[in-house]
């Protein structure tokens, strides 16, 4: 072999075929579901942002460390210091006013639980028995 090419069996006109793609569109897809006060494309490059930045336990960096070769900077990290008007407040003022805002929070699910309750006929809730199938190959 001459060249650095490596042959891939996968699909060029048929990408679904290949399963890191179709795990990677699964976390995208699921990201931009949460986003449901936005449109999808207007939620997209945040959802990006997130994925490219989070870090990969396995490879101890984030996807753009690796292409980068440095963390990226996130929206937080641009906060300017706090105006001289902050500063100035005592630190039981502060208290007060972290325990008011913390109050008003209120907890978000951890997966996106906006979708109905699934269809199930009526005659299965009065039946004792149900047949189900199994289509899963089974090994010689």
């Amino acid at each position: 072999m001459f060249t650095a090419f490596k042959r891939s069996r996968t699909t060029s006109y048929h990408p679904c075929s290949n399963g890191m793609i179709e795990c990677v569109n699964r976390q995208l897809k699921a990201s931009l579901m949460c986003h449901t006060d936005s449109s999808w494309f207007e939620a997209l490059p945040v959802v990006l942002l997130g994925i490219r930045s989070v870090l990969k336990e396995d490879l101890q960096f984030s996807s753009a460390e690796l292409v980068y070769g440095e963390p990226l900077l996130l929206p937080g990290e641009f906060i300017s210091p706090l105006p001289a008007e902050m500063q100035s407040i005592s630190a039981s003022d502060f208290v007060d006013r972290l325990r008011k805002h913390i109050s008003r929070l209120h907890p978000v699910p951890a997966s996106c639980h906006a979708r109905g309750t699934s269809f199930v006929f009526k005659d299965l809730e009065t039946c004792t028995y149900a047949m189900l199938r199994d289509d899963s190959i089974r090994g010689a």
